[in-house]
């Protein structure tokens, strides 16, 4: 997370706390489109909630923990969940933050790289990481997980072919869609304000969302005096409902019901594409002006976590081990 969200992130939880002190309602209303118009609505950069139906296949709307154990019933107990809340994932947090901290100092020697075995294969034993099955299970557990998620690619019957960015327009645009199944309750969504760098959508399938969202520039008429309040929503989805979040743009997820599940899929542009001249903000066309090397690596890196996936089923974790790529 750079110094720049942190600093956004903050702003963006004062000002809701205001509104709710104040019983004030300063939020910007969204509209409500068909899912054929969330494709033009991403490319200028405009938050939208969108009938979903056209895009979930049978057995998804209304999907529950208990269903998709049953699903998996032969591999339940070893499908992962990740989180940013649950031992496990602080845990593995901690053990690997001092191979961050280290790496500076020792990152190009034979010491590191024996701590960095020592860390992979001891984290692996002391940090435990809860399973579909345990999830589905007890209800305890479940209510005291934060938001957690499996990737969609560990669930091989549920969601299978579901193309979100083929129904959506996007097309040859992108190289990869990465999806996860989201569940947990989130009672304090002020600690999970964050921006992704791709365009994505968030499907509800159970329960229901809250979700906050501010623009990149949000603050910026605030800070000028040319606007009381900065440009913000917060939008209700509700069971087969979606909300396109433009790329770039800070928002946090307020779960209304402990047995929530949505789905939500990120669109992984190829190189050189989805870079919207009307979206202000959009990362991918910051970095195409002005860091095309990164946008190249970036597409490689993809590539490569979708072939190990493809080829030997392996993913790797991400942000924490707070989700997995595959």
């Amino acid at each position: 997370v750079s110094a720049s969200d942190t600093s956004r992130a903050a702003e963006a939880v004062d000002w809701l706390q205001r509104d709710n002190s104040t019983g004030r309602n300063t939020t910007t209303p969204v509209r409500d489109v068909d899912a054929s118009e969330v494709y033009a609505a991403l490319q200028r950069a405009e938050v939208v909630r969108f009938d979903a139906a056209p895009l979930l296949l049978p057995g998804m709307l209304n999907a529950t923990l208990p269903n998709l154990e049953r699903l998996h019933s032969d591999a339940s107990s070893e499908i992962i969940a990740y989180g940013s809340f649950d031992m496990g994932a602080i845990c593995h947090f901690f053990v690997h933050w001092v191979l961050t901290y280290a790496y500076p100092r020792v990152g190009r020697t034979m010491l590191f790289w024996v701590m960095r075995q020592v860390a992979v294969h001891s984290s692996r034993w002391i940090c435990s990481r809860r399973s579909l099955a345990e999830y589905a299970r007890s209800k305890e557990i479940l209510r005291k997980a934060g938001p957690t998620n499996i990737n969609a690619r560990r669930l091989p019957r549920f969601a299978v072919g579901a193309d979100f960015a083929g129904r959506l327009g996007f097309g040859d645009l992108v190289e990869r869609t990465e999806s996860w199944l989201w569940f947990g309750f989130n009672p304090n969504p002020a600690i999970s304000f964050h921006t992704d760098a791709q365009d994505n959508v968030l499907v509800e399938l159970t329960g229901g969302s809250e979700v906050s969202i501010f623009p990149p520039d949000a603050f910026d008429a605030l800070a000028n005096g040319s606007a009381e309040q900065p440009v913000h929503y917060r939008v209700t989805i509700r069971p087969g409902q979606g909300i396109a979040i433009p790329s770039n743009f800070l928002h946090a997820v307020f779960h209304l019901e402990p047995n929530r599940t949505a789905y939500n899929a990120f669109f992984e542009p190829k190189f050189g594409r989805m870079q919207w001249p009307e979206a202000k903000g959009n990362m991918y066309t910051k970095w195409g002006q002005h860091r095309k090397e990164y946008l190249c690596m970036r597409s490689l890196w993809m590539l490569s976590l979708g072939q190990l996936w493809d080829t030997q089923q392996i993913g790797m974790a991400m942000h924490g081990w707070k989700m997995e790529f595959l």
